[in-house]
């Protein structure tokens, strides 16, 4: 989530923090910059960095084997199997 990443982010620099605009614009700039990540929203517009080599294939795939190994699986479940924030597991079973 972009909001860990701010976090994270600002508390490795303990001092002169980023605002959360110029966060949003160097994200916003891993594309033109060819980095590995980019820069993902949800319909709910919760944003994301994600790497460019994420497959959404991929994530669908291991979300529906994780459901049906779980055969109940809630948001938390997935969460916790997946070791993603209990935010992103809610978005991906949208």
């Amino acid at each position: 989530l972009l909001a860990d990443v701010y976090c994270l982010y600002n508390r490795a620099r303990g001092t002169e923090l980023v605002s959360p605009e110029d966060l949003l614009k160097a994200c916003s700039m891993f594309g033109e910059l060819r980095l590995p990540c980019s820069l993902r929203k949800f319909k709910s517009g919760v944003l994301v960095v994600q790497l460019s080599s994420h497959s959404e294939g991929a994530a669908a795939k291991a979300l529906v084997d994780h459901v049906q190994e779980l055969r109940c699986a809630s948001a938390i479940e997935i969460a916790t199997s997946c070791k993603i924030s209990l935010t992103l597991a809610k978005e991906q079973l949208l």
